[in-house]
């Protein structure tokens, strides 16, 4: 039975390099995604920044605290990793890019202003299966993350000014508008609710009911 005993630990990072964001438990290995700025060793060797802001990583590591694969979500400006989840053999991950963002498929897609970036990774090796891009003139920036029992990914997003997620464009009523937005398990667009006022309003968790 759980004591709440820490029964392992390590401390990665120097000064300014990594904040932890995340953790999914996979069996008894664990995923941890947090955003640095300097080389940052697990372990295995070192995973460097692409360029200059902060960049996010993805690491997985098994009950020793070994390192068992490390992804980067790179390109100029910041690139933060906000929240994960895991579905089977899938990692969902929501970020936020600020600058260019190279997104490993296509030509790096530039932005001015805090974006959305969804991406599926393959949890036994880290391989890209899907990315999603969603840009607007100002921010929006992912919160929190989930995947429901048929596959579906929601996202919980703070929105600003206008955006379209694929259903037609979203202008916030005021500042900061909260956005939950559900996508299907290859990432189609399937709906969006905003709520939100002249005040601000984020989306801090997403929890299912059975």
């Amino acid at each position: 039975a759980a004591t709440g005993v820490m029964t392992s630990g390590n401390v990665y990072g120097a000064m300014d390099v990594g904040r932890g964001v995340a953790i999914e438990a996979v069996g008894d290995d664990c995923i941890v995604a947090g955003d640095f700025d300097e080389p940052l060793s697990f372990g295995s060797g070192d995973i460097a920044s692409q360029v200059l802001g902060q960049d996010g990583f993805i690491v997985r590591l098994d009950a020793s605290d070994a390192q068992v694969w490390s992804f980067v979500i790179g390109g100029e400006g910041d690139q933060i990793v906000e929240a994960l989840a895991v579905d089977g053999q899938d990692l969902l991950v929501a970020a936020e890019s600020e600058g260019t963002y190279d997104d490993f498929n296509r030509a790096a897609l530039p932005n001015m202003d805090d974006d959305q970036v969804v991406l599926k990774l393959d949890i036994g090796g880290a391989n890209l299966h899907e990315d999603r891009v969603f840009e607007g003139p100002e921010d929006q920036e992912p919160e929190a993350v989930v995947v429901t029992p048929n596959g579906d990914v929601w996202v919980g997003v703070k929105h600003e000014g206008s955006v379209d997620y694929g259903g037609g464009k979203i202008l916030s009523q005021g500042d900061d508008d909260a956005v939950v937005l559900m996508l299907d398990a290859s990432g189609n667009h399937l709906r969006s609710l905003r709520f939100g006022d002249p005040h601000d309003q984020d989306t801090y968790a997403i929890g299912l009911t059975s």
